[in-house]
């Protein structure tokens, strides 16, 4: 928040186990980033670095910080609200202009210690 910036990663199959690395409650001195094995790259709109690792990275200005209130359970945090500035996909994962999930193989984070991957995926033509 102290920058105005923030970058947002798609984690995928390869690198959804040094994410879960990353959520580790390190001492502030220790880096999540090193300690997971991820590679800081600079980015090319905002002054946060992103993850070489990531396959799409989403360089966003901060709009909105709204604190959530905590309880005994779980600590207070902030949901960030941001404008996408820069977008980086990997060249692998286009295909006719467009991202091939099933190239990404997502991840998503659900709750507790819980995480999903990409379901069976299907079309649906768009009424007129």
């Amino acid at each position: 928040m102290a920058t105005g910036s923030f970058v947002v990663h798609v984690t995928d199959e390869s690198n959804v186990g040094a994410a879960n690395l990353a959520a580790a409650n390190l001492p502030p001195e220790e880096s999540e980033l090193g300690f997971a094995g991820f590679t800081a790259v600079p980015s090319s709109a905002v002054p946060v670095p992103g993850l070489a690792e990531a396959k799409i990275r989403m360089e966003c200005v901060l709009e909105h910080a709204y604190p959530l209130g905590g309880t005994a359970d779980a600590p207070a945090c902030d949901l960030l609200i941001g404008r996408v500035v820069r977008f980086h996909v990997a060249d692998e994962l286009l295909s006719g202009g467009r991202i091939d999930a099933q190239l990404l193989q997502p991840v998503s984070r659900l709750a507790g210690n819980a995480y999903a991957k990409l379901g069976e995926a299907f079309s649906l033509d768009r009424p007129e």
